[in-house]
């Protein structure tokens, strides 16, 4: 047996496995189809229901307040006219550096 990995959006994806599977029953094969991503989901489900990764609701408001304190701030700013602000291509550069 061999393994192939394929990276592709969903929809291709989908329509891979498909015709995969298709031909598999059809040739009468043997076809395991490993989606790590269901891997993923269900670590991450057992993690919550586990309570990993919870804040508590206090916490939760005190950081949105935070938020909104934040924005709030900044639409001053910009209202006063001291909003340093950047081009479309500034940003793509500076995202292009994470």
């Amino acid at each position: 047996m061999q393994t192939l990995t394929i990276r592709a959006d969903e929809a291709l994806i989908s329509q891979i496995v498909a015709i995969s599977k298709a031909l598999a029953n059809t040739t009468n094969q043997k076809l395991i189809i490993d989606d790590g991503y269901a891997d993923e989901l269900n670590a991450r489900a057992d993690e919550a229901l586990q309570g990993k990764g919870l804040i508590d609701e206090a916490q939760a408001r005190k950081k949105l307040e935070a938020i909104k304190t934040e924005i709030l701030s900044d639409v001053e700013a910009i209202r006063r006219g001291e909003f340093e602000t950047i081009s479309h291509d500034e940003l793509k550069a500076r995202v292009m550096q994470w």
